[in-house]
């Protein structure tokens, strides 16, 4: 067997900002509810710079006395508030959200005006036509009555979770527009109502409580191509009753923002969803908030629209609209460095390094992985050699083998464990191999240093590389030259750089 390698000579440097974590949240008192209520429900995102509300129940203490059937429309550009219309057929009132597909928004049923308190018999989805301007009731769900079902839109079709009806419910519905058939997918493994909702770049669709009296404070997720549903490590991290209704997504850290609106002290944490953890920002919020869904900012996933308690009145209603943003560009609170020569005796010992957090930094690929695809990488072909020109030093060598044949291809690869190093400068010190010169080999040995993220196969996708080609198979013949081919790929979302 030929041996090929790659030395990875001296010395790591990396300095970059602290995790990309946000600085501070700008907050943006908007206007004013034009009615004294709560308890609506919300679109998920704003459409056509527009917010939508939907019904909602009289600012009164205790059990619900009465609700309403409006939609109000509150344009952003304008800065005012519009009565639809519209109507929806009955009064509701519950705190979730309302989903959004070709100019119809799918609401689902809630409490309503009526005996036992007002929780009401509705158990049938609303679709509100803003083109027509009706409000129908259409496709009923498999209970006489039932109310706490968020919705969101993925690919045309709208999924409802959770739900009450005297006792929680852990179905996942899903609604085809097209067909107009409603259709059991799922269910979720701790059963909910009023759940946040949020699609994340790896095409799952995260969910955790909102109201989390005597209920689970643990994240799941379900695939909407497989139905799958799976349990998740992370959980709400509230010691006692919490009420979670804010929550940012943000692509390109694949992460969820989120804080509980009935503290205090308003602390802003961030749900890592490629890591499954969750982290305390540091970052606070002034004021106190309504339990209310908020409303996505469609154009922007740093902002979402809010419902600020009104410090006067008694009752602490109306409600203030305010605009709250994750301030990207303040979060960078001084660098975070780390060093590493790379002087180890064995690849165990380069693997218990940690940065400044504490966090173990490298993971050398053993086992089956790519590429190519379906290739073996072996940790044992990355080794540690002595420096000649510096007593006491080590180098730290990876060895790629091969004797022409995928199935007898041995491949060697040092990574980061954790997609957290987003933004800042990397500096490496390397020494390629050039094997064609030394051996006349014409293999198509691939030596590379190089970022990249782990969104393949989504809009998001990043990646910056060095790779060197001793003889070059990815040219065309006869121009296989040696070549360090050198790609950058990245992507802009909206105003802002999306950062991988």
């Amino acid at each position: 067997m030929k041996y090929l390698s790659t030395i990875i000579k001296l010395q790591f440097i990396v300095t970059l900002a602290c995790y990309g974590v946000f600085g501070q949240v700008q907050t943006e008192e908007l206007n004013t509810l034009p009615v004294n209520m709560h308890g609506f429900y919300t679109a998920n995102n704003t459409v056509n710079n527009n917010l939508y509300l939907f019904g909602g129940r009289d600012a009164v203490e205790g059990y619900l006395v009465q609700a309403h059937y409006w939609i109000c429309k509150y344009n952003l550009a304008a800065n005012s508030w519009e009565e639809l219309t519209t109507t929806l057929p009955y009064e509701v009132g519950f705190q979730v959200t309302a989903a959004y597909y070709d100019g119809h928004f799918y609401v689902g049923p809630g409490f309503a005006t009526g005996t036992s308190n007002g929780w009401g018999v509705n158990n049938k989805i609303i679709d509100v036509d803003l083109i027509s301007g009706v409000g129908t009731e259409i496709n009923a769900f498999p209970y006489s009555k039932i109310w706490g079902m968020s919705s969101i839109e993925v690919n045309g079709k709208i999924y409802f979770f959770g739900s009450h009806n005297g006792a929680d419910q852990t179905a996942i519905f899903m609604y085809d527009p097209t067909s107009s058939l409603l259709t059991k997918v799922a269910d979720m493994i701790d059963p909910k109502p009023d759940v946040n909702l949020v699609l994340s770049n790896d095409g799952w669709i995260y969910y955790f409580v909102g109201d989390s009296y005597s209920r689970s404070k643990r994240f799941e997720r379900f695939n909407p191509q497989t139905g799958n549903v799976e349990l998740l490590n992370a959980s709400l991290p509230y010691t006692g009753r919490s009420y979670v209704s804010y929550t940012w997504y943000v692509p390109g850290e694949n992460a969820i923002y989120f804080f509980n609106s009935q503290v205090d002290n308003l602390v802003i944490y961030k749900y890592d969803i490629s890591n499954d953890e969750i982290i305390n920002t540091g970052m606070d919020i002034p004021g106190k908030f309504a339990y209310e869904p908020a409303v996505k900012d469609a154009n922007d996933p740093y902002s979402i629209y809010a419902f600020k308690l009104n410090p006067n009145p008694t009752t602490n209603y109306p409600l203030i609209l305010t605009k709250l943003t994750l301030d990207e560009e303040g979060g960078q609170t001084g660098p975070e460095e780390f060093f590493d020569d790379f002087s180890y005796d064995n690849i165990d010992q380069a693997e218990e390094f940690v940065d400044q957090a504490g966090d173990f930094v490298w993971y050398a690929v053993d086992g089956e992985s790519g590429p190519p695809e379906g290739a073996i990488y072996w940790r044992d072909l990355i080794t540690f050699e002595d420096d000649n020109s510096s007593s006491g030093n080590k180098i730290m060598t990876l060895m790629s083998i091969t004797n022409r044949s995928l199935e007898n291809l041995r491949c060697a690869r040092l990574e980061t464990r954790k997609m957290k190093y987003l933004k800042g400068t990397y500096a490496a010190r390397i020494q390629f191999r050039h094997t064609r010169a030394y051996k006349g080999y014409k293999d198509g040995n691939i030596q590379t240093f190089y970022t990249i993220n782990n969104l393949q196969g989504t809009s998001l996708y990043s990646e910056l590389d060095f790779e060197y080609l001793p003889y070059d198979v990815w040219s065309i013949w006869p121009f296989r030259k040696s070549n360090l081919w050198m790609t950058s790929h990245a992507l802009s979302e909206g105003s802002k750089y999306v950062d991988n």
